[in-house]
Parts: structure tokens; C-alpha cells; sequence
């Protein structure tokens, strides 16, 4: 895979994080979405910002912006206020995501 889907799951198995490091994989992160469903009780204890400080590929999306009615501005600055993010990071999450977007 070369683009992984929310990822919530990435670190409880160090395998899996090893190999998306090795490959290069990147995750889309949807914070907002992943409180929506559940699989995160609040934006604050999304894993991005440590994902990223250990040097996986990720980005911040929204989602389904019909379900999470949030913008992608509106997406980073939510992104950007969970502990740990700082803007170097966020910057790092969006030049991967320029570096991962679908061109063809």
C-alpha cells in the first residue's frame, strides 16, 4: 500500500509501525472523523503528532466533510492544537500529504 487510511491502530503492533516506516507508507489522519466514529474519544489523544515525530509519512484529512461538516483548515488547526504538534510537524504532515496526493 502506498497510502493508508486513519491508521489508528499503527502502534499497537510494532511490526506494522516498523514496516510503514521501511516502506514509506503514508497515513491519512482524519481526527475529527476518528472522535465522530469513535475509534478516538477526543482530538487531543490522536496519535499524529507522535506518528510524525518518529518519522511516519502522514497527513491530515477530513474525511467525510458531509459527516464531520469540518473543513480542511479547519482540520489543521484542530490538528495543530493536539499536544505535541508543533508547526514544524504540521508543516512535515502537509508536505506529505502534497508528496502522497493521487496525481493520476
Amino acid at each position: 500500500a502506498q497510502r493508508i487510511g486513519h491508521g489508528t491502530t499503527l502502534e499497537d503492533d510494532p511490526r506494522v509501525l516498523d514496516l510503514v516506516l521501511e516502506r514509506g507508507v503514508t497515513i491519512e489522519a482524519c481526527p475529527t472523523s476518528n472522535v465522530h466514529t469513535g475509534v478516538i474519544a477526543a482530538v487531543e489523544d490522536h496519535p499524529l503528532p507522535r506518528w510524525l515525530a518518529r518519522g511516519v509519512k502522514a497527513c491530515v484529512n477530513t474525511d467525510n466533510t458531509l459527516f464531520s461538516d469540518i473543513t480542511a483548515a479547519e482540520e489543521h488547526a484542530r490538528a495543530r492544537a493536539i499536544p505535541g504538534m508543533t508547526d514544524a510537524l504540521l508543516a512535515r504532515a502537509i508536505t506529505c500529504g502534497h508528496e502522497a496526493a493521487f496525481t493520476r
